[in-house]
């Protein structure tokens, strides 16, 4: 089992992929269990982009 700091560092991880210079700040999010994926919120500058994260294959859809 996932801890919180497990999912914090997959979001870290997978959101650095595409943007390689990291991002300012993960507003929050959330496990969603059933569906196994990591869904929230990150802002880039003056944007707020909602995300999921995929966890059986590590896709990012934002």
């Amino acid at each position: 089992m996932r801890t919180l700091e497990d999912h914090r560092q997959i979001i870290k991880e997978v959101i650095e992929e595409v943007y390689i210079d990291g991002i300012d700040t993960v507003t929050e999010f959330s496990f969603d269990e059933e569906e196994n994926k990591i869904v929230g919120e990150f802002k880039d500058q003056s944007k707020i982009y909602d995300f999921e994260i995929d966890l059986n294959d590590g896709t990012l859809t934002y």
